[in-house]
């Protein structure tokens, strides 16, 4: 519950920045599309209301996803502290890396669906197209693998993103609350919170930023060719053409939104998930 109501939270209110990541990701031209033009583009296409299309997918996904991967995560360490048999707070970086790894990979397993369908409405040319309609379409035409399309480095991205996010935010945490710079219960805690997630997720995003680039062309590649367009192979095809069109500043595309969506989301992801426990009295 804590981690749905995180999650949901924090994609809302970082919806445009999503929008326009998902664009500047799918613009494959050798010139790349600068986040001024995206931002006019967005608007002109849809006005206010374009900036938030596919946020509903988007909560909709985040609400098992959050949910999931905090409480995986909370499973996993436990595990790990009866495998060594210490408590879960003397868990080291190591423990908490692979517990967040395991926890983000299962979590992107179970809620990717709703991420392909999620890009697939973001980047399509009509912004009324409804999710029910689009995932019916997919399947007749696709077939079911295609709402697991980029999942290989999806995977391959999130093991590393989520165990060094997770784990730097917890030792972050820890480190701030043993040396007594700041009380558990202090009204300046969820600063606290919000300061190790936004230093967590920004260097973990960044370090697998291109991965990011790669799953997001393999989910959009249908809506965005319109038949006009061979289809990629795969993820090698991708990483290949991407460079032999782009160069290495093709898998860096809309960082900067990313990183200005990734940091703040993160961090009220976490502020709202502490919060929520000390709410619900859960630890």
């Amino acid at each position: 519950v804590c981690g749905a109501v995180a999650g949901a939270t924090s994609r809302t209110v970082t919806a445009p920045l999503d929008r326009l990541r998902v664009l500047l990701q799918t613009n494959t031209t050798s010139s790349p599309m600068t986040v001024r033009q995206g931002i006019q583009h967005i608007y002109q296409k849809g006005g206010l209301a374009g900036y938030y299309v596919g946020n509903g997918m988007n909560v909709l996904k985040h609400f098992p996803e959050a949910g999931v991967r905090f409480l995986t995560f909370e499973r996993f360490k436990s595990v790990a502290a009866d495998l060594q048999g210490v408590k879960e707070s003397d868990l080291g970086p190591v423990s908490r890396f692979l517990a967040g790894g395991c926890a983000g990979v299962l979590t992107t397993v179970v809620a990717y669906p709703f991420e392909v369908v999620k890009t697939r409405i973001q980047v399509s040319s009509d912004a009324k197209t409804s999710a029910l309609k689009l995932t019916r379409d997919m399947w007749v035409r696709e077939g079911g693998l295609s709402l697991y399309r980029g999942l290989l480095p999806s995977v391959m991205g999130i093991f590393p993103y989520a165990g060094f996010d997770f784990a730097m935010y917890e030792t972050l945490k820890k480190g701030i609350l043993e040396r007594g710079l700041i009380d558990s219960d202090s009204k300046y805690a969820p600063l606290v919170h919000m300061g190790c997630g936004i230093v967590s997720a920004s260097i973990g995003t960044t370090l697998v930023y291109p991965l990011h680039v790669v799953r997001t062309r393999l989910q959009a590649q249908s809506t965005v060719a319109n038949g006009s367009e061979e289809l990629y192979k795969g993820m090698r095809d991708v990483f290949k053409r991407t460079y032999a069109r782009e160069g290495v500043r093709g898998f860096y595309k809309g960082v900067l939104p990313n990183l200005c969506r990734v940091a703040p989301a993160a961090s009220v992801s976490y502020c709202v998930y502490e919060q929520m426990k000390k709410l619900l009295n859960v630890e």
